[in-house]
């Protein structure tokens, strides 16, 4: 019975030092998303955009919904479960690279294609206007009478 108490002091005195990530503050997290909802939002944005939601599926655990190219899903939407542990965050699948929080991941993504096959793209997030923002995926965007590839004959004499 002692035993029993002192254990659950303890854990009410640890559960202080706790620190909980509040995801609501990030414009990509998106709590009450479902599987589909997230697939018809990623539907026509660019290769890297992403959403974070709490998986439907399985308890405490989030799932990384992002826009890849349709060669790596037919549906150009891949998921990934987060899972949360006592000793951080990673995605199912790759143990061995923790996470301290939600954004360490987000930016780790952002930057290297270890985990996922694509870079989160976080500045789809970053601009205040997402009207305004429409990176293209192919140089076929460009367009020929740019003032920078309007002539580039001048080079071929080197």
């Amino acid at each position: 019975m002692k035993t029993s108490s002192l254990i659950q002091k303890l854990k009410l005195k640890f559960k202080k030092f706790e620190t909980v990530e509040n995801y609501d503050e990030q414009k990509w997290y998106k709590r009450d998303w479902t599987r589909q909802t997230s697939e018809q939002f990623l539907s026509n944005k660019q290769i890297g955009v992403f959403v974070i939601r709490q998986s439907e599926s399985i308890e405490r655990a989030l799932v990384l919904s992002v826009k890849v190219p349709i060669y790596i899903h037919l549906s150009q939407v891949c998921h990934y479960v987060l899972i949360k542990s006592k000793n951080g965050l990673f995605i199912r699948g790759n143990e061995n690279k923790m996470f301290k929080t939600l954004n360490n991941l987000v930016d780790y993504c952002s930057n290297t294609r270890e985990l996922i096959p694509v870079k989160l793209d976080v500045d789809y997030y970053i601009l205040e206007s997402n009207t305004i923002y429409n990176r293209s995926n192919s140089l076929n965007s460009i367009s020929s009478n740019h003032s920078d590839f309007s002539d580039l004959s001048d080079f071929t004499e080197f």
